[in-house]
């Protein structure tokens, strides 16, 4: 099966980038601040482009400046901007809807952003297909390599600290609290991310459905967190964990990639967490209603009781226990992953897959006790959620 790259003819510029005048431009629908965009362009080849976000200078007030220090102030503000809001705002944002004009905004406010490199002469785009390099042994499945790879990253994820004191039910509420809302922050963020892959880049209809499927399934997750936290907590209002901020930038080296490196960069999720459910102690596991929540005692905490699914849901992923412990994913995107997996690069395959899972386990690393220390915890009972029986069950905060 070929995989066919778009590109222009002769193009000066890398594969998913575009020209214009003397200078390539990529667009990354990739949540960053400011440091982190100009960070990314950087080691990637590129620059932080400077028209579409501009540092505020102290001194004099009201005067901007390109990041290469360079004057211009020739702007369409939008109205009753800039107002340095907090003193704090102090780099730009174009806004694409409305009346398109400027914004100041905070430089520590993450947004999407645009790349810019220098044409490359003499330099023709490859064409064709991609190459697997090294090419698996026949009847080796990429997707079993990707698990296999990664899956004592997974095993430390379910043996984390934050685990273990839901296992112990000895889990602080704030704890449980500040990895609800930072799972939806994350949420939220890439399924802005999804949106604009899915409306803007080409690709095969098997990769579109999956995208699609995990837009839905976020959605549908991130639903469940507004209806069950208080109506004056505001996602806005809570700031990304230094864990979701790396997660959400690591996709940087992914949006340019062929669509199918998107899937692998989006199954670390899709299998962890209900590799999570299917392994926990016996005693932890529910099996009533539909959609069994993964701690149903944790559920008076004001913050949305997950159903982290034993049978994959909407995502159709569809793990089973069998004798050596190994997880059996669902054959939708095995079949997805094995269908190119001729035209993958292995190696690539897998450094991505396993970056996204180490995310996936910061996600909970960061969110384990403030010491690390059980024992120290387990002492301070009015942080403690605490469970006598089921289904009366009572909160001890």
């Amino acid at each position: 099966m070929e995989m066919k790259v778009e590109v222009e003819p002769q193009s000066p510029c890398p594969a998913g980038w575009h020209q214009n005048g003397h200078q390539c431009f990529s667009f990354y629908p990739v949540w960053a601040t400011w440091a982190s965009a100009e960070s990314s362009c950087s080691q990637h080849g590129g620059k932080f482009i400077q028209n579409l976000i501009k540092r505020h200078t102290d001194e004099p007030e009201g005067v901007w400046l390109w990041s290469d220090g360079s004057t211009f102030d020739d702007f369409h503000w939008e109205k009753e901007e800039p107002n340095n809001h907090g003193d704090k705002e102090n780099c730009m944002e174009l806004h694409t809807e409305g009346g398109r004009g400027w914004n100041d905004a905070s430089c520590g406010e993450m947004r999407f952003y645009v790349c810019t490199v220098g044409k490359r002469s003499g330099i023709v785009a490859q064409q064709g297909s991609a190459q697997s390099a090294p090419e698996l042994a026949e009847g080796v499945s990429l997707y079993d390599v990707l698990w296999a790879t990664s899956e004592r990253v997974a095993d430390e994820t379910l043996y984390s600290a934050f685990l273990r004191g839901m296992y112990s039910r000895r889990l602080p509420a704030q704890r449980y609290g500040d990895f609800c809302h930072q799972e939806a922050i994350y949420l939220a963020r890439v399924i802005s991310m999804l949106e604009v892959l899915i409306r803007t880049v080409k690709c095969p209809e098997d990769i579109k459905l999956f995208l699609q499927r995990t837009h839905q399934r976020y959605e549908e997750s991130l639903l469940q967190y507004q209806n069950q936290v208080p109506t004056h907590l505001n996602l806005s209002s809570i700031q990304p964990s230094s864990a979701v901020r790396q997660y959400l930038q690591s996709f940087h080296d992914v949006v340019n990639e062929e669509p199918i490196y998107w899937v692998v960069s989006l199954l670390p999720r899709a299998l962890l967490r209900p590799y999570l459910a299917q392994h926990l102690p016996l005693e932890e596991q529910t099996t009533s209603g539909p959609g069994p929540c993964l701690y149903p005692w944790l559920s008076l905490f004001p913050c949305p009781c997950y159903q982290w699914p034993m049978d994959g849901g909407a995502e159709d992923i569809d793990l089973d226990v069998s004798e050596d412990q190994k997880v059996k994913p669902n054959t939708h995107n095995r079949f997805l992953v094995e269908t190119y997996q001729s035209v993958m690069s292995v190696s690539k395959s897998v450094n991505i897959f396993r970056a996204q899972m180490m995310n996936e386990k910061a996600l909970f690393t960061s969110s384990w006790f403030p010491t690390g220390d059980e024992e120290e915890v387990e002492d301070k009972h009015r942080n403690v959620l605490i469970v006598e029986s089921r289904p009366d069950l009572r909160e001890t905060l």
